[in-house]
């Protein structure tokens, strides 16, 4: 596959980026506690993910498709994008 090609179809990618979205909203929904950085110094994350957020979301769907979903080995990686918010998830694979 040519860099800059995506691995899986456009639907595919908007269907899943949609599903990581409302994965989060739902989690921050129902979080009995308010999000906040490991340093606990950050303000709360708002309960709908940010721009930044989607596309790192985005990101994810077009390197993996719908494995985001079905395999359990990403779980702590839409948990920490819930709970800690993306651009944390990226700090940390960085």
């Amino acid at each position: 596959m040519a860099q800059g090609e995506d691995g899986f179809a456009s639907r595919v990618v908007a269907q899943s980026t949609l599903e990581l979205d409302a994965a989060v909203t739902c989690w921050r929904q129902t979080s009995d506690e308010p999000s906040h950085s490991s340093s606990g110094t950050a303000a709360p994350l708002p309960m709908l993910p940010s721009r930044i957020e989607i596309e790192v979301l985005a990101a994810l769907a077009r390197t993996y498709g719908r494995a985001i979903f079905d395999d359990q080995r990403f779980l702590p990686v839409v948990d920490c994008v819930a709970e800690c918010g993306a651009v944390v998830l990226v700090q940390c694979v960085l």
